[in-house]
């Protein structure tokens, strides 16, 4: 655990004179840093009573720099959308060189409406101001040449091979948004930085890029390595950068579900035709076999509703063939979602261990051992178990499938027929 001191706006001028304030908090840093305290943090804003004295975190950090020794110097935060990425990069790297490499710089989307107006920023270009300056500072800190298109701003054509040596030692970047938590503040792994003279190779990096890393992500290391950390390293940028494409890791996720869905044409075994009933029994073996033969595809498909060009061209097929069934519109959409989480439901199902002796047994081995458990069961007690311990324990998982969407097709033509209870 880290402890630090926080320094908010809540000091007012009729409370205590700035001179007198600066005097107190500088010495506050003094015995915080003999103390051993681990960082001392100082947000930016302005004007009206919440601006307090703290318009330059980096200009406060700067003097607390002259005057300790091993403190980190955080700001928290930035607020991005006021400010032009070189005079960030430049002024960031400048007091990361005078502290000797103790900032740690934290940066905020902004969220005071009389801020944007008086720095004659529009509030509704908050978020795109916030990334795309964030990229464009991690590029200064890190390329010995950029050229930058600086969304709302002019392009910077910059040779600032000093500021890489500048801020080498600037080896956090932590970030708070509004739109999630207004006093949310994370932290990031050191920036890539290449070495003197060197010139990364930087593919364009587009929102098809970033699906197809992620998919390939999933089908190697599984569900749990598509976070927003590690796909952004998978493709050599920071995680700020990456939020420059997609919103976070919900976004990622409908990208990657509908992704995977693109793969899937049911076009032609709709077109077979024949009865309605054998042709959706054929859709849901399909799309069983091709979940199973993905990697946690039905972990990220179930529960998550998406409206992508793959998903609805699915969708468009199964119910033309719920329709042809007689089926109105909503009978049909419901069917449409029961079939769907049904044959999700049962790729989950077969996919998690049985039990935890499965581990280190074969499936084969735990069925047999269950059966026999089941067969010894008292039969005045457990009749039915007993009659049916073969059955409950058979390898036939094919079987069970095909007899619950038939159990669900069969059961549609009563359940549509029937008075509307809705």
């Amino acid at each position: 655990m880290k402890h630090g001191i926080s320094l908010l706006p809540d000091c007012r001028p009729a409370r205590r004179p700035a001179r007198d304030y600066f005097a107190d908090v500088l010495e506050v840093a003094r015995i915080a840093d003999a103390a051993g305290i681990d960082y001392i943090k100082m947000t930016e804003h302005y004007l009206k009573d919440y601006g307090g004295y703290c318009p330059s975190p980096l200009g406060f950090l700067a003097s607390v720099a002259s005057c300790t020794s091993q403190i980190r110097l955080m700001t928290g935060c930035i607020q991005a959308a006021f400010h032009h990425p070189v005079q960030i990069a430049a002024e960031t790297a400048m007091v990361d060189a005078i502290s000797d490499g103790r900032l740690e710089v934290g940066f905020a989307r902004a969220w005071l409406p009389y801020e944007f107006e008086a720095f004659g920023v529009p509030l509704d270009e908050s978020r795109a101001r916030f990334q795309a300056t964030i990229e464009a500072v991690l590029r200064l800190w890190t390329e010995e040449k950029v050229t930058e298109e600086i969304t709302m701003r002019r392009a910077a054509d910059c040779a600032i091979g000093s500021l890489t040596s500048l801020g080498a030692g600037i080896t956090r970047l932590a970030f708070a948004s509004p739109a999630r938590n207004r006093k949310r503040e994370g932290a990031m792994p050191p920036a890539r930085r290449p070495g003197a003279g060197s010139s990364p190779d930087r593919s364009p990096v587009t929102v098809t890029t970033v699906v197809a890393v992620a998919l390939q992500m999933l089908e190697e290391e599984g569900l749990e390595a598509l976070t927003m950390r590690r796909v952004a390293g998978r493709l050599g940028m920071q995680a700020p950068s990456l939020y420059w494409h997609i919103s976070g890791k919900d976004e990622l996720l409908d990208l990657v579900a509908d992704a995977l869905l693109a793969g899937l044409d049911l076009s032609a075994l709709a077109a077979e035709g024949g009865d309605w009933e054998d042709a959706l029994i054929g859709l849901a073996i399909a799309y069983r076999d091709y979940l199973k033969a993905r990697r946690d595809a039905a972990r990220v498909l179930a529960g998550r509703f998406i409206a992508g060009p793959a998903f609805i061209r699915n969708s468009e097929i199964m119910l033309g063939l719920l329709h042809d069934a007689g089926m109105p519109t909503r009978d049909a959409t419901y069917a449409l979602h029961l079939i769907v989480t049904y044959v999700q439901g049962f790729v989950l199902q077969e996919t998690v261990p049985m039990s935890a002796q499965e581990a280190a047994e074969s499936r084969g081995a735990t069925l047999e051992q269950l059966r026999a458990t089941l067969r010894d069961l008292p039969p005045a007690e457990f009749p039915r178990v007993r009659d049916g311990a073969d059955d409950l324990t058979s390898a036939d998982v094919d079987g069970r499938f095909v007899f619950g969407i038939k159990c669900i097709t069969a059961g549609l033509p009563r359940v549509t027929a029937a008075p509307d209870e809705a």
